[in-house]
């Protein structure tokens, strides 16, 4: 993966953007599918700079390509607290600078999903959380779509109830993880707002 500097020739807006290779931003850009999000303008240019490269092969790249066997490379979960790398309050509690102890979760994902880890049995509960109403909102284009999946299940594990929903369920389509700021968010902030009228 490269990462470039572009600059919009038309309305002066700097912003990065990764390609597959430098041979991938060239095709894009003579299909003109290289385009500014501010103006729509397709005058988009590369700035001079070193390109950033990052291993294809690393766990971070594996995971977020949606790669089966991302965790391979990896000796521990990503989150020594589970689904964050702040401590968390779980019954029974965890001892200073204790881990929780994972194992990955062997049931069978859809093709595009990556597997992920659980806490190994017996699973410390998440008491702090339980009883509160939570939402899981995973968007289709999104870069945490391929284990979104993975912190339900954590959290299901825990005990903790809560909605898993995918916006592609619910015929609303291509949105990345900053829906908020998306053309269709007004239709997005209608759908949070009937899920949360439904948890009065």
């Amino acid at each position: 993966m490269i990462k470039y500097k572009l600059i919009c020739n038309n309305c002066d807006l700097n912003f990065d953007s990764w390609f597959a290779s430098s041979n991938e931003y060239e095709k894009l850009k003579k299909k003109k599918l290289l385009n500014c999000h501010n103006c729509n303008s397709y005058k988009v240019e590369k700035t001079i700079m070193a390109p950033q490269l990052i291993n294809s092969n690393s766990k971070t790249d594996k995971k977020r390509s949606g790669d089966k066997e991302w965790y391979i490379t990896a000796s521990e979960p990503d989150r020594p607290g589970g689904i964050t790398y702040l401590p968390l309050t779980f019954e029974p509690p965890l001892k200073e600078n204790e881990s929780l102890k994972a194992e990955l979760d062997s049931s069978p994902t859809k093709e595009n999903l990556v597997q992920c880890y659980l806490q190994k049995e017996p699973a410390r509960k998440l008491i702090n959380l339980q009883n509160l109403p939570i939402l899981i909102l995973s968007a289709e284009a999104s870069y945490h779509a391929p284990y979104d999946h993975g912190t339900s299940n954590f959290l299901k594990q825990a005990g903790v109830e809560h909605d898993f929903i995918r916006l592609e369920d619910n015929k609303i389509h291509g949105n990345g993880h900053m829906m908020m700021l998306e053309n269709n968010n007004h239709q997005i902030a209608d759908f949070l707002l009937e899920w949360m009228q439904s948890k009065i």
